[in-house]
């Protein structure tokens, strides 16, 4: 197979752990939607009094984000710079990709919910 330079090799079998590797760069998108889905039905049911935004759920969201993108990295085998330059790209990809799915999260429960 032909060598990709961001996520290991496109053969997923290489050493066994390139699927696993992928799984935890996956996991690290949808873990942190994931808590969003929860946090924002609980609101809306009520559970929870409506709060203000603030920087805490940023750093919800980091403290699930890398300890993934970490596995992801110890699994497909990046090294140095490589590794940081690539959870750098990953985190990047991922917030930029979570906020149109918590908008739609949200106006999706907010029409399931009337």
């Amino acid at each position: 197979m032909l060598p990709n330079k961001v996520l290991g090799k496109y053969d997923w079998n290489v050493d066994g752990k390139t699927g696993i590797g992928a799984a935890w760069v996956v996991a690290a998108f949808i873990l942190p939607i994931l808590v969003w889905a929860v946090f924002m039905l609980s609101r809306m049911q009520g559970w929870l009094a409506p709060t203000k935004a603030n920087p805490i759920w940023a750093l919800v969201w980091l403290l699930i984000c890398l300890p993934c993108l970490l596995i992801a990295a110890k699994c497909l085998g990046w090294k140095g710079w490589r590794r940081v330059v690539n959870i750098f790209v990953c985190l990047t990809v991922c917030a930029i990709l979570s906020v149109p799915a918590s908008l739609l999260i949200a106006f999706t429960l907010r029409d399931l919910l009337k």
